[in-house]
């Protein structure tokens, strides 16, 4: 992995820490308010805050957008929630360290981002060195203990509902479940004449219970976060919980069948007065936990029943933490792919708006805003692709037009005053957003378009971070984002200021040489920056990665964007964002 990828995951790792961190806290938190009630509730949580950590939020996301079918073309009037939800969940970007460009690999120094990853997997091995030399401990137990299939032990067992391997040991002090889908009962040599039948049914439904619950199963996913997360201190915490809880679980599951607390209590303390202090963080055993604590609880504590309060509080921390992420990811504001532009509900428009055929004059390229006015000379397709906001060129992505929406028209809208003086004040991407909007509004009322979103493969390109890493600088101005295209002959400049990634992309994307293609934008990267792009024109149509430049002084489009940028344009597969006509109409020519 190079430096720049490195660098590329530390702010995914991070939100992703983030994220876990303020789950278990929260976890915390509910697990205090419900300490008298039943422990199946706060073993629950506890479990859910270790898978936490094996599931970060964007998976929830990115789920909820494939669950997204096909949508009215429409922007959802939720984007500030959705802005302020998604930047709690990642309050981190690429832009927090601070780096501007990436050595080469293998040039000067380690960087410490790398160091840290060689750090991390040290860590990782150590860990999980321990636990397995403590499972072939338990392993090498196992096979010297002996198969019990009839006596005493057995039968309680089997009245109890133990159906699981029984075998006695000596290398044992206290009574444990060993395995995961096939667990076998490590029963101590000795311990059995030291109970009566009631105890020694206690103890083995203790055990039984554990694999009903799969808390093996548990614990081993847990150790798989500990090996991972080893240096967040909130796994160890976790781990402590979880073997609390669980212990609380089967006890409170005996006492509730047996009904006969003091007699279970007996019991544990005679285990405890039989084993040796000795781990067994694979085993599931009747003597986890602190004892002492365990013995009064069962003594003195009733099971308190859940109040709707806390029901209700539940039920929110549910919602929160599974559907809230699955709804944003419904209701993305813009897709993933070709950022079609789409709104709910009733559109801005003109106060004045002129539309008139063009038959003899060719489109042309939009300088759409002159004062309080549009003026635009373009096919209904063109008109289409502009108001919702496909790359130029990217005919691809509207199916089902028919012929005549390769006419040309003349189309003038005029803004209010009051609406004027308010995007004066708008960056230049916000203006072209009211002025894409209010053209909706025109193929709307004026040429009766209904339209849907449907989502087609197609190939794209992706933008991605180049080998030798992002030559971006930070916009130095606190500016709106401005860009512009200026050429001599085939050499053309792109200047653009304050402007983002996933801006960029779709600027890029504007140019003939991506062939319509729509880009989208994997960097990982975010803020503003300031760039300029030198690059000669493609003397053929068509995108092709590999091809040279026509007669110019510059290197060609895809070129000059690895060299100067130090980004790349890579050929992908991804489902698009089409445009299908359900209905047009002619307009009526004013």
């Amino acid at each position: 992995m190079s430096n720049s990828h490195l660098f590329l995951l530390l702010p995914a790792i991070g939100n992703h820490l983030w994220q876990s961190t303020a789950f278990a806290c929260a976890v915390w938190l509910i697990t205090l308010t419900l300490r008298h009630n039943a422990a199946r509730l706060r073993y629950g949580l506890w479990i859910a805050a270790s898978l936490k950590f094996l599931l970060p939020l964007s998976l929830l996301l990115n789920f909820g957008a494939l669950m997204a079918g096909p949508r009215k073309i429409s922007v959802p009037q939720h984007q500030f929630a959705y802005s302020v939800a998604t930047t709690a969940m990642h309050p981190l970007h690429a832009d927090t360290l601070q780096v501007k460009e990436m050595p080469d690999r293998g040039s000067g120094p380690a960087p410490l981002y790398a160091t840290i990853a060689t750090i991390w997997f040290c860590g990782c091995v150590c860990v999980l060195s321990v636990w397995l030399m403590r499972w072939r401990q338990l392993r090498e137990t196992l096979d010297d203990g002996v198969q019990v299939d009839e006596g005493r032990e057995y039968q309680s067992l089997r009245d109890v509902g133990g159906d699981i391997f029984l075998h006695r040991s000596w290398a044992v002090r206290e009574p444990g479940v060993y395995g995961i889908f096939s667990p076998v009962l490590l029963w101590p040599e000795g311990l059995s004449s030291r109970l009566d039948d009631e105890h020694l049914a206690a103890i083995m439904l203790h055990e039984v219970t554990h694999v009903r619950h799969r808390d093996n199963l548990i614990a081993t996913l847990h150790l798989v976060v500990e090996a991972v997360f080893w240096f967040h201190p909130f796994v160890w915490w976790i781990e402590r919980n979880l073997l609390i809880e669980r212990e609380s679980v089967c006890d409170e599951t005996v006492v509730h069948r047996l009904g006969n607390a003091e007699a279970y209590a007996l019991s544990l303390l005679k285990v405890c007065r039989f084993r040796i202090e000795h781990e067994q963080s694979l085993v599931a055993s009747a003597g986890g936990a602190d004892l002492g604590e365990r013995v009064v609880r069962i003594v003195t504590h009733r099971v308190a029943k859940l109040s709707p309060v806390r029901s209700l509080m539940l039920i929110v921390f549910g919602i929160v933490t599974l559907v809230i992420p699955l709804a944003l990811g419904v209701l993305h504001p813009l897709p993933v792919y070709g950022q079609v532009l789409y709104r709910e509900g009733a559109l801005p428009s003109f106060e004045v708006v002129s539309v008139k055929l063009r038959p003899d004059g060719p489109p042309l390229t939009p300088a759409p805003q002159s004062g309080s006015s549009v003026h635009l000379f373009f096919t209904t397709k063109m008109l289409i692709m502009y108001a919702y906001n496909l790359p130029d060129f990217s005919e691809a992505q509207i199916a089902k037009g028919p012929g005549w929406t390769d006419d040309t028209y003349d189309i003038e809208g005029k803004f209010s005053d009051s609406d004027y003086a308010v995007i004066q004040k708008m960056s230049v991407a916000e203006r072209q957003e009211q002025i894409q909007l209010r053209l909706q509004s025109v193929l709307k009322e004026r040429f009766h378009l209904a339209a849907h979103l449907e989502k087609r493969e197609q190939t794209i390109y992706a933008l991605e971070v180049a080998k030798s890493g992002p030559k971006l600088s930070s916009a130095r101005h606190q500016e709106p984002d401005r860009f512009g295209i200026t050429h001599s002959g085939m050499d053309y400049e792109l200047k653009v200021t304050g402007t983002d990634l996933d801006r960029l992309a779709s600027l890029l994307g504007r140019e003939p040489e991506v062939g319509g293609r729509s880009i989208v934008n994997r960097t990982g990267l975010s803020g503003s920056y300031d760039l300029t792009l030198h690059w000669t024109r493609m003397a053929s149509s068509g995108p092709d990665p590999e091809s040279t430049a026509a007669e110019g002084n510059a290197p060609s489009y895809f070129t000059a964007i690895q060299e100067q940028l130090g980004l790349r344009l890579v050929p992908a597969k991804g489902m698009v964002d089409s445009i299908v006509v359900d209905h047009i109409e002619r307009p009526l020519i004013n």
